[in-house]
């Protein structure tokens, strides 16, 4: 295995996320700069799509909270001690 899968692998999910995220937040932009510059973005869907998306964020996280409190393990104790 090479030296960057063993370090993906002793990564910690948090750091592999985020990671993630701002690589498609960036391809993301560009992509839409480039297709505002050919006139091809619809900004009223857009907007729809971000309000939902932080909606859904805000709901996702208090029901991740609810869940915790009430007991739920959410993650496994093998993963979260690693």
């Amino acid at each position: 295995m090479s030296l960057v899968g063993r370090q993906a692998m002793r990564a910690e999910g948090g750091v592999a996320a985020a990671s993630a995220a701002s690589q498609v937040t960036g391809a993301s932009v560009s992509g839409v700069f480039a297709y505002v510059k050919r006139g091809g973005v619809d900004f009223q869907m857009g907007s729809v799509m971000v309000a939902g998306g932080f909606i859904g964020t805000l709901f996702g996280a208090a029901l991740f909270r609810l869940l915790q409190q009430l007991g739920w393990e959410i993650f496994p104790s093998r993963l979260r001690d690693r």
